[in-house]
């Protein structure tokens, strides 16, 4: 069976491959697409047939995309050596995931170098988590404009079949270094052990937000699986996580997706999960933080950002006035979250006003007299 390359597939390969500001020009791109096309050149699946000038020059062609593809991106291993130089040969075991997938969405370029288990290291250490799940990834422009540090963005594994603003890197214990190499930005994070989900589809998200946007992804509730919302403005790319499903482990997915949102200490009583607690609950049974109130202004997604420090834990979350004021009443929200200190709470005024604040909670959650 032959597949041949359309225009628009050829010019995908070379953005791909080639660094934002060495992209060929379009003249370039349909002189080279009309060589190879007088040549016929196809891939084939399982056929080494037809002129052997063409597949000499199919090989050279793909020894030269994989030259430029190494050249533009830094490889795992080497991102691990400038951020946490113990983690780098982890990225070279042969249990390691080496993707190097590229897509292009809305000016920008992104690469899933690769991901690897903390528990591949051969010797333990201090700075990796053998618990972790690390993965790499590199964010350009298109057009060869540097990438400022100052700028925002989101990476994250997503699961199938968990609502992604509920289980994402910022609930499941996750951390990140980065730094910036020719204008591209690289950024190495982990977060707990996501093997044990292999048997499900597993994703990695990337956005150009703080924090993850609610809007950005949709979860089909009947299939569990999760698409890039096409109508969100900015930057919401999917790869998918190409995990061994022998690496899975359901019981242990299980007690982990219960213990994120059931955490106890001994002697304590177990604090309710998400659906068995009330705002009037946490009010009732919780202290308000007054230094914690902040007033939110919406993004040019429409998503309003929160983050707090309480004295146990650092938080940050994102979500849109529809998601929380979905009848756009005015007064508490009943949507919440919790933390393991905690609840962050969100109020609408009259005129309109959305404020966010945190309310502390005891453990023990004993009612306030």
């Amino acid at each position: 069976m032959k597949h041949k390359l359309s225009q628009e597939q050829f010019e995908e390969l070379l953005r791909g491959t080639f660094a934002p500001n060495r992209f060929p020009s379009p003249e370039i791109n349909r002189t080279l697409f009309t060589r190879l096309e007088e040549k016929e050149l196809y891939r084939m699946e399982h056929k080494f047939v037809g002129k052997i000038p063409v597949l000499a020059a199919a090989f050279c062609l793909l020894l030269t995309v994989s030259v430029f593809a190494s050249w533009h991106f830094l490889s795992a291993s080497s991102v691990a050596e400038q951020s946490i130089p113990e983690l780098s040969a982890a990225f070279d075991q042969e249990d390691a995931t080496k993707v190097n997938a590229v897509r292009t969405q809305k000016g920008y370029i992104v690469s899933l170098l690769g991901l690897t288990s903390g528990a591949a290291l051969e010797n333990e250490t201090d700075a990796v988590d053998k618990n972790s799940t690390y993965a790499v990834v590199a964010i350009g422009k298109e057009d060869g404009t540097p990438i400022n540090m100052d700028d925002s963005y989101f990476a994250s594994p997503l699961i199938q079949g968990l609502t992604p603003w509920q289980y994402n890197i910022a609930s499941m214990g996750g951390a990140y270094s980065q730094f910036i190499e020719n204008g591209i930005l690289y950024r190495l994070f982990n977060c707990d052990d996501i093997e044990i989900f292999a048997d499900r589809k597993l994703y990695l998200c990337v956005t150009d937000t703080p924090f993850y946007p609610t809007e950005a992804f949709h979860m089909d509730e009947a299939t569990g699986l999760i698409t890039e919302a096409k109508d969100f403005d900015g930057l919401n790319i999917l790869f998918d996580l190409p995990l061994d499903p022998a690496k899975a482990d359901p019981e242990r997915a299980k007690q982990y997706i219960d213990s994120l949102w059931n955490d106890s200490d001994d002697g304590g009583e177990e604090i309710p999960s998400l659906p068995e607690m009330t705002v009037e609950e946490i009010l009732k049974k919780g202290t308000v933080v007054e230094s914690s109130r902040k007033v939110l202004t919406p993004d040019k997604n429409g998503m309003l950002s929160y983050s707090f420090s309480s004295k146990d834990s650092k938080m940050s979350e994102s979500a849109s006035e529809e998601f929380l004021f979905p009848d756009g009443a005015e007064g508490l929200s009943p949507t919440f979250s919790l933390t393991d200190d905690g609840a962050i709470l969100y109020e609408k005024a009259k005129d309109g006003t959305i404020t966010a604040f945190f309310v502390e909670l005891e453990t023990s959650l004993e009612a306030k007299d």
